[in-house]
């Protein structure tokens, strides 16, 4: 049994031993790129462990004999599932593993530091003072504390930012199609009310075909008091041609995105929002960051690591 390591950066030393313990298993780690890992994963490779880094097709897949895909992530839109379920390839996840991740805060605190950037105008400021301006008047930002915040999506990360939100002394809005206990501070209410109602919309629904560009031109058009607009979901979620337009009509004053449609793929180096950041100073986009910490890594990776030596065990 021979288990392939995609992305070995700062993997995790307690994880890398709990695979080392499970009997009769070889493991190759390594930090591949697509073509490296589509020669690797023809070399008799049972699993291989991903992170975020590669789009994990057809491509790679076809002439091998994986058996399993470990991701220490919730998200799947870096895998075919399609394809891998043509395959017969089991994936592991930390999907539905709602216990455990109520340790795992990284994504949260993100969220909230990226609401604090677009609010306070960090980026600018601190570009501005990298050229020897020292003007903080001309980035006057504003507070969370008595705006209106829109969650969409009440899972485990939504339930997490409201409760931090309620620190702030934020009013608190949350959307969720599913029947679940809402604490008296919050006010459940339509998605339509949340884009109406907000100063700040927050996004955080899974990634399901259904949910794909769920965030379009139609909920922009309902806003009539302009939005800073956070997402640390899934870009898939929005449309990115409607968030564009939406910013350049002023209807999102600013918006933070630590995801992008299709960001495993090399069609990122075509990604319109990315060429429309660069050009402007109301988008704040980072390289899916959200649970990328030292802690939450180690904890993920550990888990999964007995996940997977459970699984090969009990074969």
């Amino acid at each position: 049994m021979k288990i392939l390591i995609v992305e070995n950066k700062d993997f995790s030393k307690k994880a890398l031993q709990i695979l080392e313990s499970i009997e009769g298993v070889e493991i190759v780690s390594k930090d591949l790129n697509k073509e490296e890992l589509k020669k690797y994963a023809k070399d008799n490779v049972d699993v291989i462990w991903i992170r975020l880094k590669n789009y994990i097709d057809k491509e790679i897949l076809e002439n091998t004999k994986i058996k399993y895909i470990v991701t220490a992530t919730t998200g799947l839109n870096c895998i075919d599932l399609e394809y891998t379920k043509k395959k017969k390839i089991k994936i592991l996840s930390l999907k539905g593993e709602e216990r455990f991740l109520q340790s795992v805060r990284a994504t949260p605190e993100f969220t909230i530091t990226c609401m604090l950037a677009l609010l306070r105008n960090i980026k600018n400021a601190s570009n501005a003072v990298d050229d020897y301006s020292w003007d903080r008047d001309y980035f006057k930002g504003n507070e969370i504390y008595g705006k209106t915040v829109g969650i969409i999506g009440y899972g485990r990360i939504g339930k997490i930012v409201a409760r931090y939100l309620k620190c702030f002394g934020a009013n608190i809005l949350v959307c969720e199609k599913k029947e679940k206990r809402i604490p008296t501070y919050i006010e459940k209410v339509t998605l339509e009310d949340i884009f109406k109602r907000s100063d700040i919309v927050t996004l955080h629904v899974n990634y399901e075909e259904e949910n794909i560009n769920m965030i379009n031109r139609k909920l922009f058009n309902l806003i009539d008091k302009p939005i800073y607009f956070v997402n640390t979901a899934r870009g898939e979620l929005v449309n990115e041609r409607d968030l564009i337009q939406a910013i350049k009509e002023d209807k999102v004053i600013k918006a933070a995105v630590d995801v992008l449609n299709h960001e495993a793929r090399k069609e990122i180096r075509k990604n319109k929002l990315l060429k429309f950041a660069a050009n402007s100073n109301r988008v704040l986009i980072t390289p899916h960051l959200g649970g990328c910490t030292r802690e939450s890594m180690e904890k993920t990776e550990v888990f999964m690591a007995n996940k997977l030596k459970k699984e090969l065990i009990k074969r």
